[in-house]
């Protein structure tokens, strides 16, 4: 694999349209031609493309990433719920980002925030501690 990202100007000028263009195939956004469509995604597939979702999401606002925060993710219970959960976001477009934080308070906040600091679309609580509590400010 290459060290050198191919850039969306790339596919662009590969494909023969405009950056514009590339974007709204990109997002399934707008009214454009099949061919122009098949083009895009040629030129995507032929470079090796791959979209920086971090940027995207920042630009839209949202995330396709929903966080799960477990007590013990050894636990049989937690493993299930697990399962069941990505197989379940994974079908809605989504991924599921896991973070264990036994008993401890203080884990279970920093899991919340940096969470929240990487923009996931929402937070899930599997059998945390029943002295843990979300202080929400």
């Amino acid at each position: 694999m290459s060290s050198n990202k191919v850039t969306i100007t790339e596919v662009a000028k590969h494909a023969g349209v405009s950056v514009t263009t590339v974007s709204m195939v990109l997002g399934n956004k707008g009214r454009i031609s099949p061919d122009t469509i098949e083009k895009v995604n040629a030129s995507v597939e032929a470079l090796g493309y791959i979209r920086n979702r971090a940027a995207a999401n920042l630009r839209s606002n949202s995330s396709e990433i929903i966080g799960l925060i477990l007590k013990d993710i050894s636990d049989p219970y937690d493993a299930e719920v697990t399962a069941g959960l990505s197989e379940e976001i994974e079908q809605q477009g989504y991924m599921l980002f896991l973070a264990q934080c036994g008993d401890s308070q203080e884990k279970f906040e920093h899991c919340v925030l940096t969470m929240a600091r990487q923009g996931v679309g929402g937070i899930a609580f599997c059998s945390i501690g029943e002295n843990q509590q979300l202080n929400v400010d």
